[in-house]
């Protein structure tokens, strides 16, 4: 994978404020995403996270 401009990468995360929880759901770089994953697939990628017994890994 190649970095991105700055050379690091891009970390997008879910909070839940009341677990107290932070739950990693990509990572990418600014080559991949100049500004950030398509709303669409961040919204995929939530769906999974709030239901993960739904969710066969």
């Amino acid at each position: 994978m190649n970095r991105g401009s700055c050379g690091g990468f891009r970390l997008l995360v879910a909070k839940n404020d009341e677990a107290k929880t932070l739950l990693p759901i990509w990572v990418y770089t600014h080559d991949e995403f100049p500004a950030q994953p398509p709303l669409r697939d961040i919204g995929e990628r939530l769906k999974f996270v709030a239901a993960p017994e739904e969710n066969p890994q």
